[in-house]
């Protein structure tokens, strides 16, 4: 999930003096390459839905790396 989150935030470079991310001034070029991006919401989503049958320490620690990157990424989304 970590991966997932940092390789997306990579793919969004751009953000203000704050961190925030600036969707609305993307030009046409970059909303094309966001739209090649959208497959990793689309892995996040299934990492998202598939519930492990039996959760191990190391499992809910990777989780909870994950969640954070999750929230870092709300963070830079947020107006």
């Amino acid at each position: 999930m970590t991966i997932i989150i940092k390789t997306f935030m990579d793919h969004l470079k751009q953000q203000d003096a704050q961190g925030r991310f600036q969707f609305e001034r993307y030009t046409a070029l970059q909303a094309f390459k966001f739209r090649r991006v959208q497959s990793l919401i689309l892995d996040l989503k299934y990492v998202l839905i598939s519930k492990p049958t039996e959760w191990s320490d190391e499992l809910r620690q990777k989780f909870l790396e994950g969640f954070d990157a999750f929230l870092e990424l709300l963070k830079c989304m947020q107006v």
